[in-house]
């Protein structure tokens, strides 16, 4: 099957809560907005980050230009890379539903990204 890019995205990812100061663990919130397939034009996530680990997971939402929205749960992987402040993102989203044209959506896809802080 072809790859095939969902979504083009400039993100804002924020640390909006930190749930164990020892491990470190984190709730990050993110917003995206850019262009895709299937018309998708924004997305949004929360998820939870073990920075020790890099390990992380949670729910996503892409929304199209009509406002129909698909939902989805992921998990994800930080990678440092070479360069100090960037990191390599790999990870898997499952399709859990959505609203108007993806009402009943399910299935799974895989991304990756590259984070700058």
């Amino acid at each position: 099957m072809p790859k095939e890019t969902i979504l083009v995205i400039e993100d804002d990812s924020d640390i909006v809560e930190i749930i164990d100061p020892a491990v470190p663990v984190v709730r990050v919130a993110s917003s995206a907005s850019g262009s895709g397939s299937f018309g998708v034009v924004g997305y949004s996530s929360g998820d939870i980050v073990n920075l020790a680990t890099g390990a992380g997971a949670g729910f996503n939402r892409f929304i199209d230009a009509g406002g129909d929205e698909l939902f989805g749960n992921f998990t994800v992987q930080l990678i440092p890379t070479s360069e100090p402040g960037v990191i390599d993102l790999i990870g898997t989203m499952i399709f859990t539903g959505g609203t108007g044209s993806f009402f009943g959506a399910t299935g799974s896809a895989g991304f990756t990204g590259q984070g700058v802080f």
